[in-house]
C-alpha cells in the first residue's frame, strides 16, 4: 500500500514539472545542445562528401591520363569532362588537381614512324631492282650453213659381198673453208650405158649398217667427212631378170651435179643393183667395218 502511494507521488510530482515553465537558463543550455547537434552532423556530411569524390575521382580520372595505355595517334581525353561527379564536384577540378603528376615533356607519339615507315621498304625495293638488273645476254651462237653441192666430194668404199648382197658406203667430204651441215638421203641411180634403169630406195636401215630411227643432221668441218650405206641383192628372188647396171649416178642431199661411180659388168641374172637395191641416210664419220679409210 505504501508502495502504491509512492508511485503517485512521485507522478504528481513529474506532471508538475512538466507543466511549469522552463527557465531561461534551461532553455538556453537546450539551444546550445542543438546547435552541438547540427554542427556534428554538417562535419559528418562534409567529410562523406570529401570521402566520395576522392573515389570517384580515383575511379574514373587518374587511370586515363596513363599515356603507355594509350594507342598510336591518340591523345588522353578525361571521360565526362565537364560533367559533374557523383559528389557534385566537375570532374574538370579533378583533371586539373592530377595533371601535375604528369611529365612536363610529352613522350613521342609513335602515329608519325607508323605513317612513314610504309614508304620505306618501297624505296628500297626500287633501289634492289635497279642494282639487280641482268647484264645483256650474250649473242647465241648460229647452225652452220648447208653443204653446198660444190662443196662435197664423192667418193666410195670397195664393195663387199655377204651371203648374196653386195655393201659399201658412199663417202662425202666438206672441201670447203667453212663448216656446213648435211642431212637426208643421197640420190642414187643405177645406170645402163648412159640410161637409167633402176633406182635406190631410201631406207633408215637395211642387211647392214646401223640400225636408224630418224634421220640425223650432220655437222661437217673443213676437210670433214660423212657417209650413206648402199646395198643390194646380186640376183632376184623369184628367178626373175636383173636390171642391167654398170653405174651408179649420185647426187648430195642438198643437190647439184652427180657424180658417176663405175660399179662392174651388168647381168641379166646376177649383175650389180640385180635388186633389193637401197639406200640409207648421211651419218658423221667413215664405219671402219666396211674396211675403208679415206
Amino acid at each position: 500500500m505504501n508502495d502504491l502511494f509512492d508511485t503517485a507521488r512521485s507522478g504528481a510530482r513529474d506532471l508538475a514539472g512538466r507543466l511549469t515553465p522552463p527557465s531561461a537558463a534551461a532553455v538556453r543550455a537546450r539551444g546550445d545542445v542543438r546547435r552541438r547537434r547540427t554542427a556534428v552532423a554538417a562535419t559528418l556530411a562534409l567529410a562523406g562528401t570529401v570521402a566520395v569524390g576522392g573515389v570517384a575521382f580515383a575511379a574514373s580520372g587518374s587511370g586515363r591520363h596513363d599515356r603507355s595505355e594509350l594507342r598510336p595517334g591518340t591523345t588522353a581525353t578525361p571521360s565526362g569532362a565537364g560533367t559533374p561527379s557523383s559528389a557534385g564536384t566537375p570532374s574538370s577540378t579533378s583533371s586539373s588537381t592530377a595533371s601535375p603528376t604528369q611529365p612536363s615533356t610529352p613522350r613521342s607519339s609513335p602515329s608519325s614512324s607508323a605513317a612513314t615507315s610504309p614508304n620505306a621498304p618501297t624505296t628500297t625495293a626500287t633501289t634492289s631492282t635497279r642494282s639487280a638488273a641482268p647484264p645483256p645476254s650474250s649473242p647465241s651462237s648460229t647452225s652452220p650453213a648447208t653443204c653446198a653441192p660444190g662443196v662435197l666430194a664423192v667418193t666410195h668404199s670397195p664393195w663387199t659381198g655377204r651371203t648374196g648382197h653386195i655393201i659399201g658406203l658412199l663417202v662425202f667430204q666438206n672441201t670447203g673453208s667453212a663448216p656446213c651441215r648435211v642431212s637426208g638421203y643421197p640420190r642414187v641411180s643405177g645406170l645402163d650405158e648412159g640410161t637409167t634403169t633402176t633406182t635406190a630406195a631410201h631406207t633408215l636401215s637395211g642387211w647392214a649398217g646401223p640400225q636408224l630411227t630418224a634421220i640425223p643432221s650432220v655437222d661437217l668441218a673443213p676437210g670433214g667427212y660423212a657417209s650413206a650405206g648402199i646395198e643390194w641383192q646380186n640376183s632376184t628372188d623369184a628367178g626373175g631378170k636383173c636390171a642391167l647396171v654398170a653405174e651408179f649416178d649420185v647426187i648430195p642431199p642438198a643437190g647439184g651435179n652427180p657424180t658417176r661411180i663405175p660399179v662392174g659388168t651388168p647381168s641379166l641374172t646376177d649383175g650389180p643393183a640385180c635388186a633389193s637395191f637401197q639406200v640409207h641416210p648421211l651419218v658423221a664419220g667413215v664405219d671402219p667395218s666396211y674396211g675403208y679409210t679415206p
